[in-house]
């Protein structure tokens, strides 16, 4: 018997695959936009349904950003109770066999035993429609009473239709309500028991359509407060020791609801508040297993284009967040409020310690019964959407927590930002070592040869080049020191600048070995590959450079435009005067080339001839040393300053 039934429900699972299904979790897919079922294709039954939908104000008659009660139930007692529902705020005037992008105003509380809210992917927000909870295993056995809240607008007919499932082949779409006696709800809700189970207050999350910017009223659920810091929850508060969400600029409070062995049982319930610009932004937490951004589970609240807020679960891979299809926590989340009023976002949660996603080859969403360090992250500048807000890199420099917190920790805890001097160091040191000391060795020895009656240029190139590879090997001990090891986090940045020290480092043992000039065709070799090691180090440099300036903003730091600028200058101008040299260098304007073979005239004329050459090769030289002098002031001003720049640059 137990092996029929299962075979039936496997049948039954493998049939409903449409959003509304009366026999599985609820909907998923295109039922969002349809509100239709596709059980085995079946079509919907023509109206009127033998149940009804009632909304307390008429479709041009409701007020903004109201609550009101909606009742969905059977005309009579004969009627069997439905087993399946999903409902949506719907414009009054579409047709109800149309499909539809729009969905007007938000779910705010229903009975959490039967009902669920639908899921943020692909529905675009986890409050603009309700549906059952699962068929079978928690069946509804009432008429189910559910709070919406009118949208901030009023320019639209709204209503709340409802499709309702009775069997698997019997479903009605859309079903329009019926205009009861008008009643409101006060747009602040507590928790509250009803026929159905327990009712849960919930986010107000952006809607598919975009709405003019609001203030949701505060709400006094979200009112957190530092009370019981130290006593029964763990706090992270901002400035120290404030006193509640009105007036720290951030704070954070978590504790255990419902201690349990088992870690799948037992809850979780997190608290955030932030101060934001303007009403707009975010404000997360991220737990990680190390005091490093990446693989981490982050929780988030953030108001959305419309005002409106809403809570996201997250998987951050390194240095952003991303939604996840796989991940599980979002259907363990429980949203007990969130809010936006007076430039301060706040917003309430609850968690299973541990949830199905939690295996040993996927760890989306982590086992929160274990300690982690905890990171503490606020945006509160421009505006964010369902998809890119908290994607986004945050504002300043997230902080993270001093001493890794568990579940059941309830300390005052103490934040402070990682210390990423070593890795400023690091940039600098190789920006003075590529930027401008081993361009200006380099112009010696390509340009200076024949600038000077003795040989200074291979003076102060070979010092300078020392002195590259010094400074280079000092920061790669730091990157190394700072990254504990080689990071494949900038895969490209890192090859490069790897390689580039190489041919640099060796650079001075090829010198150290060179042929004798009377060497012949030995000296010749030598070299050529002292050139060409030297020319590649030198652009590979540049390059490697160029990928670390990428690498630094995303990291987090704030290079502004002032320091692209400035990379462009260098790369302009250095670009020009290597290239103009290169050319008169080529068309045999120097001295070299020119004055070697001289017409003899009478005798009477030699002096002069003898003296023309001399006067054309000091002209040269003067030419030379003053596009080097001119070389050297732009390469080490712009160098001076793209290292000003990333050395006080911020997270």
């Amino acid at each position: 018997m137990a092996g029929m039934r299962f075979s039936i429900f496997s049948l039954m699972l493998l049939s409903y695959t449409a959003c509304v299904n009366s026999y599985s979790h609820g909907p998923p897919g295109d039922a969002c936009f349809t509100l239709r079922p596709s059980h085995r294709r079946r079509s919907p039954q023509d109206p009127p349904s033998p149940y009804v939908v009632e909304q307390p104000f008429a479709p041009n008659g409701y007020s903004a950003n109201t609550d009101y009660q909606i009742t969905i139930r059977p005309l009579n007692s004969s009627i069997p109770i439905f087993k399946g529902l999903l409902c949506m705020g719907r414009d009054a005037k579409t047709s109800i066999t149309a499909s539809s992008t729009q969905a007007y105003g938000l779910f705010q509380t229903i009975p959490t035993d039967v009902m669920k809210f639908l899921p943020q992917n692909p529905c675009g927000g986890t409050q603009i429609g309700v549906s059952h909870r699962h068929a079978v295993q928690n069946p509804i056995t009432g008429p189910i009473t559910v709070t919406w809240r009118s949208p901030p607008i009023t320019t639209t007919e709204v209503e709340v239709r409802c499709t309702i499932v009775q069997s698997e082949l019997i479903f009605w779409q859309q079903v329009k309500p019926i205009v009861v006696t008008p009643t409101t709800l006060p747009p602040s809700t507590t928790d509250e028991n009803t026929t159905t189970g327990e009712v849960v207050t919930m986010p107000t999350t952006t809607p598919p359509t975009t709405q003019p910017a609001t203030t949701v009223p505060s709400q006094d659920l979200l009112a957190i407060s530092t009370s019981q810091c130290g006593e029964s929850k763990a706090c992270y508060r901002k400035p120290a020791g404030c006193s509640g969400s009105d007036t720290c600029d951030f704070l954070f409070t978590q504790r255990l609801v419902t201690p349990s062995s088992d870690p799948a049982d037992a809850i979780i319930e997190v608290e955030l508040a932030a101060r934001v610009s303007n009403g707009m932004g975010w404000v997360a937490v991220g737990y990680s297993t190390d005091d490093r951004m990446g693989d981490d589970d982050v929780f988030g609240c953030e108001v959305g284009s419309s005002g409106l807020v809403y809570v996201k679960n997250l998987w951050n891979p390194g240095r952003f967040n991303v939604i996840d299809n796989s991940q599980d926590g979002a259907q363990y989340l429980t949203v007990l409020g969130s809010t936006q009023n007076n430039g301060r976002i706040s917003c309430k949660f609850q968690r299973a310690l541990r949830t199905a996603g939690v295996t040993a080859s996927e760890q989306r969403d982590l086992d929160l019964s274990q300690p982690y360090t905890l990171f503490f992250g606020t945006r509160s500048a421009g505006t964010a959407s369902a998809n890119s807000g908290l994607s986004g890199r945050h504002e300043t420099n997230p902080v993270a927590s001093t001493q890794t917190v568990s579940a059941s920790s309830t300390a005052e805890l103490n934040a402070s930002a990682r210390d990423r001097k070593k890795l400023q160091a690091h940039g600098a040191l190789m920006i003075i070592a590529w930027i401008g000391a081993s361009v200006i060795g380099l112009f010696l020895a390509r340009f200076m040869r024949k600038a000077w009656d003795k040989p200074y240029w291979f003076l102060f190139h070979r010092g300078i080049m020392v002195f590259v590879v010094v400074v280079s090997v000092i920061g790669i001990i730091l990157i190394f020191v700072d990254v504990e090891g080689y990071s494949d986090e900038h895969k490209t940045h890192a090859a490069l600048g790897l390689v580039t020290v190489s041919l640099a480092f060796i650079q001075p043992f090829m010198a150290f070995f060179r042929p004798a000039p009377d060497a012949g065709s030995r000296r010749t070799v030598f070299n050529w590959a002292h050139r060409i090691v030297g020319v590649a180090a030198q652009v590979l440099g540049i390059i490697s450079v160029n990928f670390g300036l990428d690498a630094y903003k995303k990291v987090g730091f704030d290079i502004d435009d002032k320091g692209m600028i400035v990379w462009a200058l260098w790369l302009g101008l250095l670009g020009v005067i290597w290239v103009l040299l290169e050319i008169y260098t080529s068309v045999g304007l120097s001295s070299e080339e020119k004055g070697k073979d001289i017409p003899m005239k009478d005798v009477g004329d030699q002096e002069k001839q003898k003296a023309a050459p001399e006067k054309k090769e000091s002209r040269d030289h003067n030419l030379r040393r003053s596009v080097f002098v001119l070389f050297a002031i732009i390469s080490v001003v712009l160098c001076l300053a793209l290292v000003i720049i990333v050395g006080s640059a911020e997270q």
